[in-house]
């Protein structure tokens, strides 16, 4: 009778030793899918920056380079001194020349 308990707490801790290593390789399956989304999401990144700075390059060109290099010092919006011009000339519709 005496070794019935320690059999079942054999039986016990070699199921519990199965369930372990078999979460233990659910787990590292879950990191390495997480680890692969991760580097997928880095290169997007990458990506995506390449393409504003790009951007942000074209738009200084066609600005004449004038652009404020800050977005957000604009209001969040790229802007130049030609655009801050158009605008006190919109506000002055006898233009500002004094005639």
């Amino acid at each position: 009778l005496r070794a019935m308990p320690a059999e079942r707490a054999s039986a016990d801790a070699e199921l519990s030793a199965a369930t372990l290593e078999k979460r233990e390789r659910v787990a590292s399956r879950r990191v390495l899918v997480l680890e692969e989304q991760c580097a997928s999401l880095e290169h997007s990144l990458r990506r995506r920056e390449g393409e504003v700075r790009a951007m942000r390059a074209a738009l200084q060109a066609v600005e004449g380079g004038s652009a404020v290099a800050d977005p957000a010092a604009a209001g969040g919006t790229l802007r130049s001194a030609d655009d801050d011009a158009w605008s006190a000339d919109d506000h002055n519709p006898g233009g500002g020349g004094g005639g």
